[in-house]
């Protein structure tokens, strides 16, 4: 994803690429909804969603500005911004169904978060309360991302 690597040069920024990068590689082939919200302390968030397609020729294909809009908010997430939480959620369509995986920002990387975990955000409602699971949606544990990148 050359496009992207050109327009964030500092450590954030290439941290942040590199995570949308192994998101993207890490989720396979399929459409993906890829959707990042990072919380500063005052309580207002930064959010942002890219679909990514992935065919059966390994070939990505994205908007490219709703991907820089993905990466500056994982950009304020590792670093920029006074972020105090940030989470990211990638929905997954393909012909076998549909799955839901999940990372919460720990230390300056993105660390899978558990079935239950994933399980437990998409069945919850803004006011707390429980929500029946979506029909055919499988909520997944988040894939390892390996070991953050060198800055």
């Amino acid at each position: 994803m050359p496009e992207l690597d050109s327009a964030f040069a500092d450590p954030a920024g290439h941290r942040a690429v590199k995570a949308f990068t192994r998101l993207v590689r890490t989720a396979g082939r399929g459409s993906h909804q890829i959707s990042v919200v990072a919380v500063e302390g005052e309580g207002s968030a930064y959010h942002a969603s890219c679909t990514v397609s992935v065919d059966r020729e390994d070939r990505v294909r994205y908007c490219p500005e709703k991907a820089v809009d993905v990466v500056v908010v994982f950009r304020a997430a590792f670093g920029v911004a006074p972020v105090i939480g940030a989470g990211v959620l990638v929905r997954t369509l393909t012909e076998e169904g549909s799955r839901v995986q999940g990372w919460r920002l720990q230390g300056q990387w993105l660390t899978p978060l558990s079935e239950g975990e994933i399980f437990d955000a998409a069945c919850t409602g803004p006011d707390g309360d429980v929500q029946p699971p979506e029909y055919g949606v499988t909520y997944a544990a988040g894939a390892p991302l390996g070991p953050p990148p060198l800055v």
